[in-house]
């Protein structure tokens, strides 16, 4: 089934539209739930457009509504992302494999009754307050990249990010084939030999279930959250937004992204509402919920707690814990008492102290920072398994690059640019993406970098980075949305920065903040490229090497999360031949005397000198 292209994607008639949108923002009642699953099941293109109306709706919703939701009646299953976490031979970025076909309970795929693609918390009941909450914010807040079969036979290759409580509250049985965390450490960890070992750095799959004897491991989902698991312990990863701990002690430190992450236990579900928190599950199933930052609300799963309505939640916030029972007795059926973080551990890999953090002199607005002198992963042949991201200043919550494929992994140059280590990309295969990042409307992009004779002909993306990471969600047919992409598609070496908006009806490609370098950019020596887009001053500006090189407007659109691609084009086999050392992104448009510290320090840093000022042409 080939793609639809703009002008089929549209609706059989009116009330079939406000059944769609009234699914994808969270506004639909059971009623209406029933009488679109219905219509999906008997209507092959109907399922096609409602799966296009989620490719251009659910991100533009992230982190804003949380504080704003509930009295909402119903939410859709999740489906996983078999690309973002990669599978033990990845697709590439943009293949349409049906052997990635995610889970039973997406809506666009029909089959089945309206109620069997409930949550089985929302199945069969009324809905209670807090339980609507937790669903409308799941959906609002999702960063899970998921992808949306349709008609049961082939991967959507534009579905947005769904997930968080709406599917961990009770997702569908996972498909065995799906990955949705990684191993993302691991310290002095004995595994029981009757399971198999996870290895650092690959995908795990829904379902899988580990049993950690002694020492500890960090598990990354693919929505951001972070979990570390303390052994003795038995974890179950369940989803890309859920796990299940049966015994032991972990901490989750939930980005906001992440937002309705859950994890069950033998006699309790909690979900974060943007926290830090523990737990301790004794081996009858008593739960101890701790909170170190934010808030979370859980329930107890028996019977005697349906009775008496727990299922509306406990909410706890900082420094608050409770206790949950084991047993159905007349006391009561959580006792909130005070946290004690010194009984978790909450860092696997210390972070940089202030004195070992490089002085980058600014971090305010700071959203990602890549340095390959400083925090990358690598196997025995020096390949990149992870690019680290570094905490410091705003950027707290570490959103790395991956790399799970051995043959698509760049590799570690120790002396690169300037002196100093590079991540090089062999224009051929080899490309990172990071977990989803939020992105706002103004953004300052550094680069250090270096690039390779093009070996491709023009027209080639052979791309830096890309704001559209899989499964490529963010879709032309709102002209709010932005996809950010560095490239010298133009002339080989002529760099070109700007933001995709679209496709105009008559094919041609929309751009904003359209700027590129003024020459081809030199092989075979680092470079600075410095691109900063402010919609106040209706100004996107780019730089090299500290010169001003164009400019363009800037007109405003809005924030949104997506994996950033660095060294491909993710829909596209084309891929950057070069370098890369350092990648900043700020969220925001930094003053010029922020902007022009941070090129200076970068400079000085590679040795990169600013070239004679250009002569205007007359």
């Amino acid at each position: 089934m080939e793609a639809m292209d703009g002008n089929e994607r549209q609706p059989p008639d009116q009330s079939v539209a406000d059944l769609a949108w009234a699914w994808q923002t969270g506004e639909m009642t059971g009623e209406q739930f029933a009488e679109l699953a219905r219509r999906l099941d008997d209507d092959a293109v109907l399922a096609e457009y409602v799966a296009f109306v989620s490719d251009t709706t659910a991100l533009s919703r992230a982190v804003a509504r949380v504080e704003d939701c509930g009295g909402h009646d119903v939410a859709l299953p999740a489906d996983e992302d078999p690309l973002s976490a990669g599978t033990p031979h990845p697709p590439a970025a943009g293949s349409n494999s049906s052997s990635a076909a995610t889970d039973g309970g997406s809506l666009a795929r029909g089959g089945g009754d309206a109620d069997a693609l409930l949550p089985n918390s929302l199945s069969g009941r009324g809905v209670k307050p807090w339980i609507s909450h937790v669903v409308v914010a799941a959906l609002a807040c999702a960063a899970t990249i998921a992808v949306l079969a349709v008609s049961g036979d082939r991967q959507h290759a534009d579905a947005p990010p769904r997930g968080g409580a709406a599917a961990a509250i009770a997702p569908a049985a996972p498909d065995p084939a799906v990955y949705v965390a990684t191993l993302t450490g691991a310290v002095d960890c004995q595994w029981a030999s009757h399971l198999q070992t996870p290895e650092y750095g690959k995908p795990l799959e829904a379902g899988r279930r580990l049993q950690l004897n002694a020492g500890l491991a960090q598990l990354t989902f693919d929505n951001g959250a972070k979990v570390i698991v303390q052994g003795p312990a038995e974890f179950t990863v369940k989803s890309a937004a859920a796990g299940e701990l049966r015994t032991g002690k972990l901490t989750a430190l939930v980005p906001p992204q992440a937002v309705g992450f859950q994890v069950g236990t033998p006699t309790a579900e909690v979900v974060d509402l943007g926290t830090e928190f523990g737990l301790d599950v004794a081996d009858g199933g008593e739960t101890e919920v701790h909170v170190f930052t934010g808030e979370v609300v859980f329930w107890r799963k028996d019977a005697r707690a349906a009775e008496q309505h727990m299922e509306e939640g406990i909410h706890l916030f900082e420094d608050q814990a409770a206790f949950v029972s084991a047993t159905e007795s007349d006391e009561e059926l959580a006792e909130v008492r005070v946290a004690d973080a010194s009984k978790f551990v909450r860092r696997i890999v210390p972070r940089l102290s202030g004195d070992e953090l490089p002085a980058l002199p600014v971090t305010d607005q700071l959203a990602l920072w890549l340095a390959a002198d400083v925090l990358v992963k690598t196997d025995d042949a020096e390949r990149v398994i992870a690019w680290r991201d570094i905490a410091a200043g705003d950027n707290q919550t570490e959103e790395d690059a991956w790399q799970h494929d051995v043959t698509s992994r760049p590799l570690l140059v120790r002396n690169a640019l300037g002196g100093l280590p590079a991540v090089r990309f062999d224009g051929q295969s080899t490309y990172l993406v990071t977990t989803p990042l939020k992105s706002t409307e103004d953004q300052t992009l550094h680069i250090v970098f270096s690039r390779r004779e093009a070996k491709t002909p023009v027209g080639f993306m052979r791309q830096l980075i890309n704001y559209n990471g899989p499964p490529f969600a963010l879709a032309g047919y709102d002209d709010s949305f932005r996809v950010l992409q560095i490239d010298d598609s133009e002339a080989p070496g002529r760099l070109w920065v700007r933001y995709f908006a679209g496709v105009e009806a008559d094919n041609r490609i929309f751009n904003v903040g359209s700027t590129s370098t003024r020459d081809i950019v030199s092989a075979n020596r680092p470079h600075l490229l410095t691109y900063r887009y402010a919609t106040d001053a209706n100004q996107s500006q780019l730089w090299l090497d500290g010169q001003l090189q164009s400019q363009d407007g800037a007109p405003p659109f809005r924030d949104y999360l997506s994996r950033k691609v660095l060294g491909r084009h993710p829909q596209q086999q084309s891929f950057f031949d070069g370098d890369l050392g350092e990648v900043l992104i700020f969220n925001g448009a930094l003053t010029d005397e922020e902007n022009q510290a941070v090129m200076n320090y970068l400079q000085d840093k590679y040795s990169i000198k600013s070239p004679a000022p250009l002569q205007e042409s007359r």
